[in-house]
């Protein structure tokens, strides 16, 4: 998995326009994301919220979310330019501990940047 450190904007350099609009905006929300787990105290990223949608009753289960759109977000990209025949693939990634789903989150960005190329 990679680290914020590992990915820089130069890996999308040469896009213009709306899309490195896009692609920078994606980045600091992730750098936003990292902030708020990095933040939290270690007990209540996998405790239990008061929200009542019971999907996300864990900062985990959130995480979970964030990761799996991203990677499902490159993926319907990916088959709307045509790059991908049959079904979305499965994502397997893991977001076991605030450290660990950030680096999934920029691993599923890297996939779009990857996509995009």
């Amino acid at each position: 998995m990679m680290a914020n450190s590992d990915f820089a904007p130069t890996r999308w350099a040469g896009y213009s326009g709306s899309l490195r609009a896009v692609l920078d905006e994606y980045s600091r929300a992730i750098r936003d994301f990292e902030s708020v787990l990095l933040a939290l105290p270690a007990d209540r990223y996998a405790a239990k919220t008061t929200l009542t949608d019971q999907h996300f009753a864990h900062v985990q289960d959130i995480a979970r979310h964030v990761v799996g759109a991203a990677h499902s977000y490159a993926d319907h990209i990916n088959r709307a330019l045509d790059k991908l025949d049959g079904p979305i693939p499965k994502r397997e990634f893991a977001v076991d501990t605030p450290d660990v789903a950030i680096a999934s989150l920029w691993e599923a960005f890297s996939h779009m940047v990857d996509v995009l190329g």
